[in-house]
């Protein structure tokens, strides 16, 4: 009995003396959560290392302490700071994973979850932050499991942007009823939105839609940005861009209020990124250029000036020439050279994507800003996406500039992993390559629509890569609803087979209904061309001196060769090479003919015809010798006799009024002459 009582004793000394210790140890937690709250981050340092480092926290000093750091600390943290930062962040993840039930459901609190996640995407470049979100989102699924309740406004706020910006996702976790918009502020709602879109939440994403309408006018600059900044990226969605058609209406009306009442947009309660990604989102979603177009005009003018251009970033101004290019504004795309001649000296300064933001710009607008692409030679430091490869190949191929570099390089990544490139990029990159004379070393995959197939088919033709599958799948996917465009350029890319490839019989591999069909589309695009100044002067000369002849501007031949002076009796043709016909190496400036001239030139040679070319550099100088030059084909000629080297003929020059013997050409055809044209920058 006496032995029994000596134990139970023990039993509640040792109670007593355990819950003392812990009473005392949560007192000294919480004397370091009231201490930490006003410390500076180099203090927090030092108060977590005398309480004995981050092993020795609870999961409340954890978060306190990581949230001073990364609230007062700037973007890139001290040593010291980064390295506490770790160390708590690993202590968190520890709590959350424990073993110890008690532990792990104190830590798993809502609140302190948000705050975490929170706190962790401040600094979401370290790996610790990363692991720390994988455990929020792994607890907040477990929280969420259990609790039918809905998620406090600010606190779902917190966990989705969180969660978003270190790109968490929660796939089969459905927050739907989890939310409630009415009790959302208007900075919650856009933060909401922004990681909505980003996680691809389509239901709760327009659910939030009418919530973000009505709050318009009450968002702060940087939260209406990000949410329309995010309907942007989001603007393939058709029930999302009906959904938000009024949310962007008061947006663009409100911003033209706010903007109307400054002299300086520096002045305004908006910051210029702000400005920029809003008018970069108004083109993106197809806004009536006039809505927005006295905000686009502004900022044009104030990147333009001196005293202001400084407050535009580089990524502004790639932003601005993107928009500008893309919307329907004639006033707005005659801007983008102005823009680019402001991004010039800062070109250094644009990443891969401004890189190829601005060029796209210019392709888009025909801007040949020689400057501009020239020096395009720094971008080779720069690791770009196959899309920016392929929008800057294309943009260069449009305005008949070829960048070996830039070319190459995409070469590279094609014969590597095609697959890095959608369809439509893809296709894309091959008409660039083709457009420019250049053979590709990889080979394209049969796209999927008919606008990509049309695409690959040319561009196949002009490299002279005759496929009948990719002809054969093409025509299968125009046998319903086609543009015109498309069915003349499968109709050209047929040509080009049957001529070179295939031969006769080509036809009888394709319905007959079917060639007359693209054979129809073929001729209307065709005489659709105009013919230019040169063109006309040069035929007017033509026919004063072959006067009775029949002669024909714009002759169509196979129902898609457009002669531009044909002598259709003697199957002769001229033509009138302007610059359009080249495209110019950089650096070098080396004349490369473009892929479309080469390939009509190959095809009016197998059809029999007879093409002499005559360059616009040649004319401009001295149109006299230029013309002289082509009197020996274009004159009729009376035989004077015949010598050792060919046969003589009498000619009458019609410019001098004399008489000269000339030698007749003994070949077929004559070679075209590759332009002199005047290397001006």
């Amino acid at each position: 009995m006496a032995l029994r009582c000596l134990a139970i004793r023990i039993v509640i000394r040792g109670r007593l003396l355990t819950r003392g210790c812990s009473e005392t140890a949560w007192q000294q937690q919480s004397a370091l959560a009231r201490n930490l709250r006003g410390l500076e981050p180099q203090e927090v340092c030092q108060a977590v290392a005398r309480f004995g480092g981050a092993e020795a926290l609870d999961f409340l000093n954890l978060l306190t302490a990581l949230q001073r750091l990364v609230r007062r600390s700037p973007r890139r943290m001290p040593s010291e700071e980064e390295e506490l930062a770790r160390q708590l962040m690993r202590a968190m993840c520890q709590h959350l994973g424990s073993s110890d039930s008690r532990e792990r459901h104190r830590a798993r609190r809502l609140g302190w979850l948000a705050q975490g996640a929170w706190a962790a995407a401040k600094c979401r470049e370290l790996p610790e932050a990363q692991a720390l979100l994988q455990e929020v989102g792994l607890a907040l699924r477990a929280v969420l499991e259990r609790r039918k309740a809905p998620l406090e406004a600010r606190d779902a706020a917190q966990l989705l942007w969180a969660l978003a910006s270190g790109r968490v996702a929660l796939p089969g976790l459905s927050l739907a009823g989890r939310l409630r918009p009415q009790d959302f502020s208007p900075q919650d709602t856009a933060n909401v939105l922004w990681a909505l879109g980003r996680l691809e939440d389509e239901e709760l994403f327009a659910e939030l839609l009418p919530r973000a309408e009505a709050q318009v006018e009450q968002m702060e600059p940087q939260g209406l940005a990000a949410v329309l900044a995010t309907l942007a990226q989001r603007r393939g969605d058709a029930t999302v861009a009906t959904a938000a058609a009024g949310l962007v209406q008061r947006a663009a009306r409100r911003v033209q209020r706010d903007i109307e009442q400054t002299s300086r947009l520096q002045d305004s309660a908006w910051r210029v990124a702000e400005l920029v990604q809003l008018c970069w989102a108004f083109s993106a979603l197809q806004l009536e250029a006039a809505q927005f177009q006295h905000l686009a005009l502004r900022l044009a003018r104030e990147a333009n000036s001196p005293s202001s251009s400084q407050a535009f970033a580089a990524r502004d101004l790639s932003l601005l020439a993107w928009s500008f290019a893309n919307s329907s504004s004639v006033p707005l795309a005659l801007e983008v050279p102005r823009i680019a001649q402001a991004a010039l000296p800062r070109l250094r300064e644009f990443d891969n994507q401004g890189v190829a933001n601005l060029c796209w710009a210019l392709g888009s607008t025909g801007t040949a800003d020689r400057a501009i692409f020239a020096r395009l030679a720094h971008a080779e430091e720069l690791d770009f996406t196959a899309r920016q490869l392929a929008n800057i190949c294309w943009a260069s191929a449009t305005v008949a500039f070829l960048q070996r570099d830039i070319f190459e390089q995409a070469d590279r990544l094609a014969q590597r992993s095609l697959g890095a490139f959608q369809a439509p990029e893809a296709a894309s990159l091959l008409w660039s390559f083709a457009q420019v004379s250049l053979q590709p070393t990889w080979h394209p995959e049969v796209p999927g629509t008919a606008r990509e197939a049309a695409n690959v088919c040319w561009s196949l033709a002009v490299l002279g890569l005759h496929r009948e599958d990719v002809l054969a799948h093409t025509a299968k996917l125009m046998e319903g609803d086609a543009l015109e465009i498309h069915l003349a350029q499968w109709h050209l890319a047929f040509l080009a087979y049957k001529l070179e490839a295939a031969g006769p019989a080509a036809a009888s591999r394709f319905g007959e209904a079917w060639l007359r069909r693209t054979g129809r589309a073929a001729h209307a695009v065709a005489q659709r061309s105009t013919s230019s100044k040169i063109h006309g002067d040069v035929s007017a000369e033509v026919r004063k001196i072959c006067r009775g002849e029949l002669i024909q501007d714009e002759l169509v031949v196979e129902q898609c060769l457009v002669l531009d002076i044909a002598w259709p009796q003697r199957k002769l043709a001229l033509e009138v090479d302007g610059p359009w016909h080249w495209a110019r190496t950089l650096p070098g400036d080396v004349l490369v003919e473009l892929g479309p001239s080469r390939l009509k030139r190959r095809l009016l040679d197998r059809l029999g015809w007879q093409v002499l070319h005559l360059s616009y550099d040649a004319w401009r100088c001295d149109r006299r010798a230029a013309m002289r030059e082509l009197l020996p084909v274009l004159k009729p000629k009376n035989v004077l006799g015949k010598g050792s080297f060919g046969k003589a003929y009498l000619v009458k020059n019609t410019e001098e009024n004399e008489l000269c013997v000339v030698k007749q050409m003994e070949t077929s055809a004559m070679e075209a002459k590759a332009p002199s044209f005047s290397r001006a920058d």
